[in-house]
């Protein structure tokens, strides 16, 4: 947490001290544009005996994400507030491999991996001039895959597309009437789902939520 803190705090700090030092005319941030990104995730799950209500303790996931965005902004000339559409689509490397000998995964860890994940949501901002802050929040989907072993037999496992929420905030810096660099922050929630059945026994995988922070640039027009 401290490091994912101090992370957007340095960006933030980096892209305000840009804006300070960079004059420009009154700039109007209306208009679609394409992008991309580049981060990092850290999280958590669990996995659980649905029939009694038995889970592990927090595993950790984290990992590498990157993708591409899209999205249009509404702004009224003269008006500091934004209005917009984003969704966006990441390869992503957040994964945990842990184990619980108490609830069964001992030898063979529990697993968990979000193999690609995207959002679409609306965003709210302020300008100030070339300089936006904004809020965001709606819709997160991706494919989720888990596996367990050492609970009432071998290693099983399987894969879901879930569908989830997002929430986050970040800042945006336009470079020119084309170019923008950002720095945004995004809370994923993408639940959970049976992977396995061992007789009338099935094992989920539950709690399936991380943090991401990452950078993008943006073309618009």
């Amino acid at each position: 947490m401290l490091k994912r803190i101090a992370l957007v705090g340095l960006a933030t700090f980096g892209l305000a001290v840009a804006a300070q030092a960079q004059p420009s005319p009154v700039f109007n941030w209306a208009g679609f544009y394409i992008g991309g990104t580049v981060g990092y995730g850290d999280g958590s799950y669990r996995h659980r005996n649905d029939n009694n209500g038995i889970a592990t303790r927090a595993f950790d996931m984290n990992g590498t994400v990157g993708g591409l965005s899209a999205g249009y902004n509404s702004q009224i000339g003269g008006s500091p507030f934004v209005f917009g559409l984003e969704t966006d689509i990441s390869f992503s490397g957040v994964k945990g491999a842990d184990n619980d000998p108490a609830w069964g995964c001992g030898v063979e860890l529990c697993t968990a991996s979000v193999k690609w994940f995207g959002t679409a949501r609306p965003r709210v901002g302020f300008a100030h001039n070339n300089v936006l802050f904004f809020v965001t929040g709606g819709m997160a989907f991706g494919n989720v895959e888990a596996s367990s072993g050492g609970f009432l037999g071998g290693i099983e496992g399987g894969s879901e597309l879930r569908i989830g929420r997002t929430m986050g905030a970040g800042i945006e810096l336009a470079l020119s009437q084309r170019w923008s660099a950002k720095v945004e922050y995004l809370h994923v929630d993408l639940g959970g789902f049976v992977y396995k059945f061992n007789g009338a026994t099935p094992i989920s995988v539950r709690n399936i939520e991380f943090d991401v922070v990452r950078l993008g640039v943006n073309y618009r027009w």
